[in-house]
């Protein structure tokens, strides 16, 4: 059987972790595991006693939790599970599909929409969005990426380590995501269309939906402010 995994990664927004976790538990699962990856500082605000608060939480709702130095940022850790180095997390893995926090679900079946992409023929990666800003290319706020795939990406130095390689990775460099997918010989496929989008990157196409349309599929009798960049 496939084995997938939904990777969460987190630095700051404690609220945003709390809502997926929430979102999960209504979701189509397909036997996938949900990840939160925490990136922390050694000092300041986020630091292990935050970091803490965050595990606490996780691991009282059954969902795995794996503190991560905040090095690279969010590119930071992908390359991580690319390098097979991220301690606590299983590599035995198939499918993993990789989301920044302040993305959340649309759909309960996102997850089942996403597989039946990345299964086509010759498909390397099934995302939220492949973007023409800048030049085109995937966001890597949402993607599906093969286990196959994960080996063969190249970054722009190893370890990342700043703002500068997590663009170079995305947009900017002469190396970028999309391309080394299409030099592979495998496509890059857009899930959906962004106004009906599977998931929903608040701080990049905020203005496309709203929170009501997520509250109306995944309901709360709480519901919290969340925190997107955007």
């Amino acid at each position: 059987m496939d084995k997938i995994v939904v990777a969460i990664i987190v630095y700051n927004r404690f609220e945003n972790v709390k809502r997926w976790v929430k979102c999960w538990k209504m979701c189509d699962q397909m036997d996938a595991e949900l990840v939160v990856i925490q990136n922390y500082d050694e000092s300041g605000m986020y630091d292990q006693s935050f970091m803490s608060l965050v595990k606490e939480y996780c691991n009282a709702n059954g969902i795995k939790h794996i503190a991560r130095k905040n090095v690279g940022m969010d590119i930071g850790a992908f390359q991580d599970i690319c390098r097979s180095r991220l301690k606590g997390f299983d590599n035995d893995w198939n499918y993993l599909l990789w989301i920044t926090d302040d993305t959340f679900p649309m759909t309960k079946d996102f997850l089942k929409l996403f597989i039946s992409r990345i299964k086509e023929p010759n498909v390397g990666i099934a995302c939220m969005e492949i973007s023409n800003e800048h030049v085109p290319h995937v966001r890597t706020s949402g993607m599906m990426i093969t286990k196959d795939l994960s080996r063969k990406i190249v970054f722009p130095a190893d370890p990342v380590t700043g703002k500068k390689h997590c663009y170079d990775f995305e947009h900017r460099g002469n190396n970028i995501l999309l391309k080394q997918v299409g030099d592979l010989g495998l496509a890059v496929v857009q899930v959906s269309e962004d106004i009906a989008s599977l998931l929903w990157d608040t701080g990049h196409r905020g203005h496309l939906r709203s929170m009501q349309d997520h509250y109306n599929v995944f309901p709360d009798d709480n519901p919290v402010s969340l925190t997107s960049r955007g």
